[in-house]
């Protein structure tokens, strides 16, 4: 109180002296002064005495409130809007019936609502009170919308000067809603801004169902310098609200328009015991007055330049039409999240407190994508952020529990909620398993609530799905969960403390199988602890593995920790995993169709900045926009490693990179790519995805195993798998998923310079020059796998086998069409067939190659096919191999040798013309099972031996080209073996007498290094009775060494002939141990044939003796020589004829014959 003319009783003044002795006035501060001195506080008078009266409207004495919260109170310009000191304080005199207002006082509430006291009222004293009353009605009342009835039928209303109303002004009277509010809002206003555009959007929601035009008693308070509760005497946390209008006790229930999870309206009782005489108190249920536009609040802005709106403040008791139970209010849009409450009427009944002044701006919406030049999009931001001084503030909600009472709250994925034996269901529990609630009890913590049901149409209905996830229930999940976790930390730490006393374990064992007693209707298959009155997550199976009937494998987490357990209790999940220190025990595997995938979360990549991400999407959205705004990421500082300084925005991009290259890649027509699109870009999509997951060695299947020796396991991984749905079985007790889930992925390896080569237009099947320093390699070009449905539907791949040595000699070069290929190489196709649930992985080529050898005997290969097979994935040896063989099909294309005299002596008999370039090949000697294989360490698969295997070759005849004029066709020879000696074996020592190349031969060099040979059956007719008819056969071996390469002028080629009977190198053989025949020396001549004609080859045995019964040589004196020589028209028979040779040199007798 200010006496007049600065007297100063020095004692405590009454309420009744201060109106009626002193003469003073009255002046309001929203915080009490603390005046240090009589000059401070003199000055201060002054100051508001001079201002009052310099401003012509104030004589004698006043009323005056001061809106700048200083202390020491200051006064003066600008504390008022010019004009505007009515609305801040009346000036009041002495009138013949009392204390009467000398000028109007009409404080703003906002633009739109205004309290009211015209002059004439008379004041008076009542207690503590100061009274306002009369003279006549409405001396006192609200101007305020249409779609608002205010009355004060009293025409009364008090300023009490103790308690929370201290200072305002309380009036009662009555409240009408108009069944059409004519855009006044009662209820919750939330705003963002756009990128797009400079203007806001503001998302009203009314609260009230108005249809039956609710009414309710009200005892209100205002403050002149406090419409918006947003001053310091307010205090929202502790329910005092300088400006409200307070539900009387008593009030009847509200209709409002928030639903249960039934879609049954939810009736408000408002709990108040307000009183005209000292105004509401603390938390009494009502509504407060909120600005509707941008308002930047502060005392200096006063009066509030900007309509407002109506908000529930403080505790309203809860009701549902149809049920005296528990009350399960829906907060947002989706069932799965919501709160029990006992309804009015119980003993425990909770309420449902409002909490004004909260935000309700979001700075940018949709949210922005991450910007590394904008380290605040990189980081996890709150999407309704507390400003100072705020702008659009709205009332969020509180739970407080009932007498004896436990509300729970519970959040389930969206679309993802669980289901069970122990579920509330009113059907046939047998077949059908009831919903499950998993729960939390609610503490005091203010979370965003609306009434979707009363939602205006700012946003498009189209949009609400994403305002509300990413904005209110990202909100409200993230203030709960700080409760939640502490209540299942503790909830766990007392179960694991329970079992270790009864000897049990709280560890699960990895990959052991889970028994769920939840499930959600896409397969989520979660086992619960409810013991402690909770629901607690102690595993969760993400998807299931059971191919080929092999035992079933569970990717699941187990020992689920509360943070973890937050995930599966949020609403609007959206969270990305790179930290594993949440995810307990992890069996982290997948095997679809007998490949196995590993999310080896923590894991990183030297090639790529996604890898081993687990993304959990359930919620609205599409993932592809998501990855883009951490703002909307579930926890991203306990699951996704955020950088101190920028947060995830290095992960965000690369997510955004990883997953346009995809996208690109499908636009291009790329198929493997487009399911991957389609789940990125749909935002009905619910489940796992995990991009960049590893593959090791052992991964693969079986019939693969052999691929690893030719992978770079640095690039090699998958580039995503994930699980949609689960078919899940109930017989009324037990939950289990019948097989697998519904599992998909995709395997994407290619070496860039096959990719290159193919974007280039070359077909997959042309070799690449790749670096190769040993005889042989394998490399795999490519290895693309699409999995759809738990199924490999879509097989790619290439594998290139290079040879760079064959048979002894060096490949100098391959051939296709007579064009050089870049490496000696063959690409090999994989092809995939799958019969009767049984896949089949081969790989083969049959492009014929030919490889020119530095040989000039062997002049080239032709390479006619190739197959690959991996024999065994594990030989359990030491250290354990895989084992793989590369088979090759061809033909050898020999050289026919030349003589001195430039003569052919055609000895190798197959293969090309003389002058057809070796390159050209297209036929020889057919061989088959020709083989190298390969062993690798399970360990280390890229370190691989290679052995080739060359002495179990099987000669196909009937494919092979066979030069005219050649020994084999002169002399009627079948090949029969195909023979492999090392360096230093002579031929004797394989069984073969020396043959002499005589007559027309070609120069030849001593063989010293290993040999080749083709052994060849030469049938020379029969041996007589002696023999038993037995076909009289020998073996004529064709022979050659690497050793003389092209550019040599001798043949490193040589013959060899096994005689019948003979042990293996003799020159006698036995008929039937009578006879015996002895051969002195073997040649092999090409000389001209009687009667003209081509030349022709002639076997000559030189100087046989025969021994008959030990006596030696008959007849004696004398030898015979054997010319063994082709059919002269080709017919295929061999002739021959014998001369006897006496010792002086004549011929004594000529006889011949010929071999049938």
């Amino acid at each position: 109180m200010f006496p007049p003319g600065g007297g100063n009783p020095n004692k405590p003044i009454s309420l009744d002296d201060a109106l009626n002795t002193y003469g003073g006035s009255f002046l309001f501060a929203p915080l009490a002064p603390n005046f240090t001195d009589t000059a401070t506080a003199n000055t201060f008078a002054w100051a508001v005495q001079a201002w009052l009266a310099d401003g012509g409207t104030f004589f004698g004495r006043y009323f005056v409130w001061l809106p700048r919260a200083a202390n020491p109170p200051v006064f003066g310009s600008p504390t008022y809007a010019p004009n505007a000191s009515n609305g801040f304080a009346f000036s009041f005199s002495q009138q013949s019936a009392g204390w009467t207002l000398q000028s109007s006082f009409n404080s703003l509430v906002g633009l739109n609502m205004w309290l009211s006291i015209a002059a004439g009222v008379y004041i008076s004293v009542q207690n503590d009170t100061l009274q306002f009353y009369g003279p006549q009605a409405p001396g006192i009342g609200y101007n305020s919308p249409q779609a608002l009835q205010l009355t004060v039928p009293s025409n009364l209303a008090v300023i009490p000067l103790a308690g929370p109303s201290a200072g305002c002004v309380v009036l009662g009277g009555g409240l009408t809603v108009a069944s059409q509010l004519g855009g006044f809002l009662i209820g919750m206003q939330y705003a963002f801004g756009q990128a797009s555009s400079a203007s806001d959007v503001v998302q009203q929601f009314q609260v009230l169902d108005v249809t039956n035009t609710p009414s309710l008693d009200y005892v209100a308070a205002f403050d002149p310098i406090d419409p918006l509760c947003t001053g310091p005497a307010s205090n929202p946390a502790a329910g005092i609200y300088r400006t409200i209008i307070a539900a009387a006790p008593g009030t009847a229930a509200l209709a409002s328009l928030f639903r249960t999870v039934n879609n049954d309206p939810v009736a408000l009782t408002p709990r108040s015991t307000a009183s005209l005489a000292t105004g509401p108190s603390p938390q009494d249920g009502g509504f407060i007055f909120q600005p509707v536009g941008p308002l930047q609040i502060g005392a200096n802005l006063l009066p509030v330049q900007a309509n407002v709106y109506m908000t529930p403040a403080g505790d309203y008791l809860t009701g549902a039409a149809g049920t005296n139970g528990t009350v399960v209010l829906i907060p947002g849009l989706a069932g799965t999240e919501n709160f029990a409450l006992d309804p009015v009427g119980a003993a425990s009944a909770d309420a449902l407190r409002f909490v004004g002044v909260c935000p309700a701006y979001t700075p940018q919406f949709p949210l922005p994508p991450s910007d590394i030049a904008n380290p605040t999009t990189g980081k996890a931001q709150p999407t309704l952020p507390v400003t100072n001084p705020p702008t659009y503030i709205t009332s969020w909600a509180q739970v407080v529990p009932g007498q004896g009472s436990t509300p729970t709250y519970s959040a389930q994925p969206q679309g993802n909620a669980l289901y069970g034996p122990g579920g509330a269901f009113s059907g046939n529990s047998k077949t059908v398993a009831g919903a499950l609630r998993p729960t939390t009890s609610i503490g005091a913590v203010d979370f965003p609530i609306v009434a979707w049901a009363g939602a205006s149409g700012a946003i498009p209905v189209a949009g609400w799905g994403e305002y509300e996830s990413k904005v209110l229930s990202a909100t409200r999940r993230n203030a709960l969960q700080s409760l939640a976790r502490a209540q299942a930390k503790a909830a766990k730490t007392l179960r694991a403390a329970s079992l270790a006393a009864l000897n049990a374990t709280a560890d699960a064992t990895v990959g052991a199988t889970i028994t769920p007693n939840g499930t959600t209707p896409q397969g989520l298959l979660a086992q619960l602890d409810q013991s402690s009155g909770h629901s607690n997550y102690e595993a969760v199976i993400l998807a299931q593995s059971d191919d080929l009937g092999t035992p079933t494998s569970q990717m699941s987490f187990q020992n689920v920790d509360a943070v973890l357990q937050g995930l599966f209790q949020t609403n609007q999940l959206f969270a990305v995993i790179t930290n594993p220190a949440h995810l307990g025990q992890f069996a982290n595997v997948v095997d679809i169709a007998g490949w196995k995938m590993e999310a080896n979360v923590g894991a990183k990549s030297a090639s790529s900045n996604v890898s081993n991400v687990m993304i959990m999407k359930f919620c609205e959205g599409t993932l592809s926009d998501l990855v883009d705004k951490p703002s909307a990421w579930t926890d991203p500082d306990d699951f996704s490693n955020p950088d101190p300084s920028i947060g995830v925005a290095v992960l965000s991009q690369a997510l955004r990179q990883y997953i346009d290259i995809a996208m690109k890649a499908a636009q291009g027509g790329n198929t493997l790519y487009s399911n991957f699109a389609d789940i990125v870009t749909n935002p009905e999509w619910r489940g796992i995805l995990v991009l960049g997951a590893d593959i090791s060695p052992t991964d693969l299947p079986p019939q693969l195993a052999g691929l690893a020796a030719g992978i770079n396991f640095t690039n090699f991984r998958a580039h995503h798998f994930g699980v949609s749905v689960s078919p899940v079985s109930y017989d009324g007790q037990t939950l289990k998923i019948p097989g697998s889930s519904s599992l998909f992925g995709l395997v994407d390896y290619q070496l860039p310079a096959f990719a290159q080569s193919v974007a280039g237009g070359a077909p997959p099947s042309l070799p690449l020059a790749l670096p190769s320093s040993g005889a042989y390699d394998f490399t795999v070009l490519q290895l693309q796998s699409l999995f759809e449905n738990s199924a490999l539907v879509d097989f790619r791949s290439h594998v290139q086998v290079t040879t760079n040595v064959l048979f002894g000699s060096k490949v100098t070069a391959s051939f296709f069409n007579a064009t050089r290929q870049a490496a000696n190489s063959v690409v090999l196709t994989g092809y995939y067939q799958s019969e009767g649930g049984q896949g089949t992985y081969l790989f083969e080529s049959d492009v014929p190659t030919v490889m020119v050898t530095d040989s000039n005997v062997l002049r080239s290969v032709l390479v006619s096919k190739v197959v690959f097979n991996t024999l065994t994935n594990n030989d359990k040896g030491t250290p354990p191999s895989i084992l793989s063989r590369i088979l090759i099909t061809g033909s050898f294309n020999f050289a026919v040798l030349m003589s001195q005299a430039d003569t052919a002596f055609d000895l190798m008999s197959y293969g090309m013309a003389a002058d057809a370039p070796p390159a050209t090949a297209s036929g020889g000697l057919a061989f088959s099972n020709l083989h190298i294989d390969m062993s690798s360490p399970v360990a280390s698969p890229n370190v691989t031996t290679y052995t080739i295997v060359e002495d179990n070759l099987a000669f196909d005849l009937a494919n092979s080209l066979l030069r005219e004029g050649s020994v084999v066709s002169g002399l009627t020879l079948q090949p029969q073996a195909f023979l492999v000696s090392a360096a230093g074996t002579t031929p004797a020592a394989r069984g073969y007498l020396p043959v002499v190349l005589d007559e027309g031969a070609p120069p030849q060099t001593a063989v010293t290094q290993v040999w080749y040979g083709v052994s060849c059956l030469i049938n020379m007719g029969g041996p007589g009775a002696l023999a038993s008819a037995a076909g009289f056969n020998s073996t004529l071996l064709m022979a050659w060494s690497p050793q003389t390469l092209q550019s040599a002028t001798s043949y490193a080629a040589f013959a060899g002939l096994q005689l019948p009977g003979a042990s293996p190198g003799a020159s006698a053989f036995s008929l039937q141990g009578v006879v015996n025949l002895k051969v002195d020396t073997i040649s092999l001549s090409l000389g001209p044939v009687a009667g003209g004609g081509p030349d022709a080859f002639t076997l000559r045995l030189s100087d046989i003796s025969l021994s008959f019964l030990g006596i030696a040589k008959l007849p004696s004196g004398s030898s015979i020589d054997l010319f063994v020589f082709g059919s002269p028209d080709g017919k295929g028979a061999l002739g021959w004829y014998g001369a006897l040779v006496q010792d002086q040199g004549q011929s004594a007798a000529v006889s011949g014959g010929a071999s049938t």
